[in-house]
């Protein structure tokens, strides 16, 4: 169809009606369907200026009488909920818009949005302070974590001389990259007392090639207080 160009079926008393601007444009009419065609003013890309464009008197009124809910449509777009939400989802968010433009259209009958002197309070302030309005001073408790405790019954603690269930060996096809766990935890304690120390004061991590045949996790083999096999076993806090 070409701009200014309308087709009309009758049904009785109802019309329907499509008529061409940029895209055709279709209404459905119990009104003004018996009136002469009138013009309206629309903006035209190759003139770069508005001229009268032919349409029906239906046309010309809901151009005249529009601006409740396409306004609506129209600001509540600027906030329209994210396409990936399901549609229960995007429907509610949607008729909260919808009430909060309502709210901004009433709040306007009380006190004007344009004030002399004043910047023109605009939908998107409007529901910037009606959310820190809705808010309050509410602040989200901190949530307290404390450092994670074994538990006694943990596997890594069950131990019996009698019948040894943690036993070292070397991994298979294991290299001299594996960190010993206990040395690995206790340099980052240490790193986290002293974040501004060297790599050179704190602990060295120590590397092994074994590891228990139980827990499936690389310790190194020493003697005393550098025996990171038995400081896994026997601590609960091993890294200490």
């Amino acid at each position: 169809m070409d701009k200014g160009t309308s087709k009309i079926l009758y049904n009785g008393t109802v019309a329907s009606l499509v008529w061409c601007d940029n895209r055709p444009i279709y209404f459905v009419t119990t009104k003004y369907i018996s009136d002469a065609n009138t013009t309206v003013q629309r903006y035209d890309a190759k003139e770069h200026k508005k001229i009268p464009v032919t349409c029906s008197a239906a046309v010309k009124a809901y151009n005249d009488n529009m601006g409740g809910k396409e306004k609506n449509d129209q600001m509540t777009k600027l906030r329209r909920c994210r396409r990936h939400y399901r549609w229960p989802c995007r429907l509610v968010m949607k008729f909260f818009l919808w009430a909060a433009y309502n709210a901004y259209v009433l709040q306007h009958c009380f006190c004007p949005h344009k004030q002399p002197g004043k910047r023109l309070k605009t939908f998107h302030m409007f529901v910037d302070e009606l959310c820190h309005n809705l808010v309050g001073t509410f602040h989200h408790s901190p949530k307290i974590t404390s450092r994670r405790v074994s538990d006694p019954s943990d596997t890594r603690l069950l131990n019996d001389p009698s019948v040894p269930v943690h036993m070292p060996e070397r991994g298979a096809g294991a290299t001299s990259n594996n960190r010993c766990v206990v040395c690995n935890e206790t340099y980052k304690q240490a790193k986290r007392k002293k974040p501004d120390a060297s790599n050179s004061q704190l602990l060295k991590c120590s590397k092994t090639v074994y590891k228990c045949t139980m827990c499936q996790v690389y310790l190194c083999i020493g003697s005393g207080a550098d025996n990171c096999f038995n400081a896994y076993h026997s601590k609960k806090q091993y890294w200490r």
